[in-house]
């Protein structure tokens, strides 16, 4: 299957939008976690590479550029990310696809930050980002985790032909999984669930 990386999966999210116009359990470096997190801590895959780096940083995007919400050290190949309780109205936006006939949303006054990024940086050369995604790729299918900001509870659940969403979300950061179905032909479904985990994900460069 074709790599694809953290940029595409957001690019895809957003066109799906545009075309529809229990808490959980904290740094599980596994990719095993469900439900509402504070924190993220992760180990970095071939952390030695970015020795040069000492910063770990969380960002969003606003008027075109991406300004950090949190940061954190890097060292010893990973880091723990305290995420902010709670997030500027100007990061948020609508739920993702709202504009289906057969995805419901249980809360439409809800919104969301759901295209963060987690990067490392060196505070001291500057603004120079790399930016990593928890993820696994088999021969059929590309897991990766994300997390998603909601300022209210809300549910989001409903199939199309190449797509389905079943996401319960409280207030804070919820982890969300997507995970794409491919064959050689390309994708054939793409599919975001808050639970059950998908296990064995590697914080790897996107």
């Amino acid at each position: 299957m074709r790599k694809l990386t953290l940029n595409y999966l957001i690019i895809a999210a957003l066109a799906i939008s545009a075309v529809f116009t229990s808490c959980g359990k904290d740094g599980d470096k596994n990719g095993g976690e469900v439900g509402v997190v504070t924190q993220i801590t992760a180990k970095i895959e071939n952390a030695a590479e970015y020795g040069s780096f000492n910063m770990v940083a969380l960002r969003a995007r606003y008027l075109g550029s991406l300004e950090i919400l949190a940061e954190a050290e890097f060292k010893n190949g990973g880091f723990t990310l305290q995420l902010p309780e709670m997030v500027d109205e100007k990061f948020l936006r609508n739920a993702p696809f709202g504009g289906s006939s057969t995805i419901t949303i249980s809360n439409k006054d809800a919104k969301f930050l759901y295209s963060a990024d987690i990067s490392l940086f060196n505070s001291d050369y500057g603004n120079y980002f790399i930016t990593f995604v928890a993820s696994n790729e088999t021969e059929t299918t590309l897991s990766t985790k994300q997390y998603w900001y909601v300022d209210s509870d809300v549910n989001i659940s409903g199939k199309e032909p190449d797509f389905s969403s079943s996401l319960t979300l409280k207030k804070g950061w919820n982890v969300v999984y997507i995970i794409i179905h491919a064959t050689g032909r390309g994708v054939q479904s793409w599919e975001y669930r808050s639970s059950p985990p998908v296990g064995g994900l590697k914080w790897q460069r996107e």
